[in-house]
């Protein structure tokens, strides 16, 4: 669900809970005098928001933890509603919601594998240059590991320098070669100092695409 679709039915859930609040008893009446609104997907802040004005009550409940994700000791208002109680439209005096955990994650997370891994297919390497590590981050989701640009250098087993390529941001670097040992570094351009990956050795077959992933730490 993007974030557009997300800002529209917030805005819709908020004029809905003003309509219906507008026309709800006054606080002290009679129990279960609001209707709830749509609440799934939404932060926990705006979750408030409409809630205030449908005049309904509010109660909090964290769904439990996972991986990288983790239920905060204190609600957090980034935290998204996974599930609510009762139903969208029902009469209730209060709502219950349930939150989705934060992921809790390196500023920069390195690739989930590291390889080398080989399939049937063109005798060559694909090499990916990573980092990985730096101060711990939550947000509502997770972000997947992607390629940093920098130079990436094979050489053969005796230090002897075989090719080297740089690499744009995103970009994996192919080296077509003939089948043997090789080793890999990597030095990773992110505006200051070189951080360098490696070496590590691989050995290419024939007939085989070989794909590893060099990742230089943040420390």
């Amino acid at each position: 669900m993007g974030p557009a679709h997300l800002t529209r039915r917030l805005a819709t859930a908020l004029l809905l809970a003003a309509a219906v609040g507008a026309a709800a008893p006054a606080a002290g009446g009679a129990p279960g005098g609001c209707r709830a609104p749509d609440l799934a997907g939404v932060s926990l802040a705006n979750a408030r928001r409409v809630l205030a004005v449908s005049g309904c009550g509010l109660k909090i409940r964290q769904l439990p933890g996972h991986g990288a994700y983790q239920s905060p000791a204190e609600p957090d208002p980034r935290q998204l509603v996974g599930r609510q109680s009762p139903a969208p439209g029902t009469r209730a005096s209060a709502v219950t919601v349930w939150l989705r955990p934060l992921c809790h994650q390196s500023a920069a997370p390195g690739p989930a594998l590291s390889g080398p891994t080989a399939m049937h297919g063109p005798t060559r390497l694909v090499v990916g240059l990573f980092l990985a590590g730096g101060p711990l981050r939550t947000s509502t989701s997770c972000r997947a590991a992607s390629p940093y640009a920098g130079t990436i250098t094979v050489s053969a087993p005796d230090g002897r320098l075989v090719i080297s390529r740089t690499v744009r941001q995103g970009r994996y670097a192919i080296f077509p070669l003939p089948p043997g040992r090789y080793q890999l570094s990597g030095s990773v351009a992110d505006g200051g100092p070189p951080l360098l990956a490696g070496p590590r050795a691989v050995t290419l077959e024939s007939s085989n695409t070989t794909r590893i992933n060099l990742t230089a730490q943040i420390k």
